[in-house]
């Protein structure tokens, strides 16, 4: 089974959970439609949290902005290696807010 990555959209994965929520096992569904089990499993993970507001976007987190940055200065280096630990700690915390939730 080639499990090449690919991208599925929002109406094909909410069709899928509902062939669960329907009685249909994970496996027999990631079988059926050449998918990872794991790839399932996360789509499950999120219905079960989200229901249809599942699946809103591409599935790529945006990184979050700095405060007081404007669009311009973001996209060259960073200014100095504070303002890399200040970056990394912003993103490490809203991980566990995310988790937390």
């Amino acid at each position: 089974m080639d499990l090449a990555r690919g991208s599925y959209s929002r109406d094909f994965k909410i069709s899928v959970m509902r062939a669960m929520d329907a009685g249909e096992s994970g496996g027999r569904v990631a079988r059926r439609l050449q998918l990872s089990p794991k790839l399932i499993e996360r789509w499950r993970a999120e219905w079960r949290a989200r229901g249809e507001a599942s699946f809103p976007g591409s599935g790529r987190r945006a990184l979050p902005k700095l405060a007081g940055k404007s669009g311009t200065a973001n996209r060259g280096q960073p200014e100095s290696l504070s303002e890399i630990d200040s970056r990394k700690t912003l993103y490490s915390n809203e991980k566990v807010c995310k988790m937390a939730l």
